[in-house]
């Protein structure tokens, strides 16, 4: 059974992923690249096995060796979360959910209140024109 923790981190990785991929911007980070977007007091980055390839020309030698290095510790997807300081990071596959740091607090509600821009209701009756 989950955590009451994990359970938060999850509603709160589940929201945030898809604006994510809706906002972000692919920002390299060692040798490979994650997906960033800031907003407000907060800065997200989210690692996935559909991330960007490594931006460097050694990069995928060396990121296949450092994942042979560290395969047993590290999970294929990962979030962090900074509000100010790091209050979230975790990492997921398929089968299992790792919350390494998450400090709670007021923040939860407040990325929980972030939502996807939306076009104007103008912009949708132009588009169907």
């Amino acid at each position: 059974m989950a955590s009451e923790e994990a359970c938060a981190a999850a509603i709160i990785r589940d929201h945030v992923e898809p604006l994510l991929r809706e906002k972000g911007h692919v920002q390299p980070v060692g040798p490979t690249s994650q997906l960033m977007w800031e907003a407000g007091p907060f800065r997200f980055a989210l690692r996935t096995v559909l991330s960007p390839e490594p931006l460097r020309p050694d990069a995928p030698a060396y990121a296949k060796a450092q994942g042979e290095t560290e395969a047993h510790r590290m999970l294929p997807n990962g979030l962090e979360i900074w509000h100010n300081e790091k209050v979230l990071s975790i990492e997921w596959d398929a089968a299992e959910l790792k919350v390494m740091k998450f400090e709670r607090g007021p923040w939860e509600q407040e990325v929980l209140m972030l939502v996807a821009e939306t076009p104007p209701s103008e912009d949708l009756a132009q588009r169907e024109l």
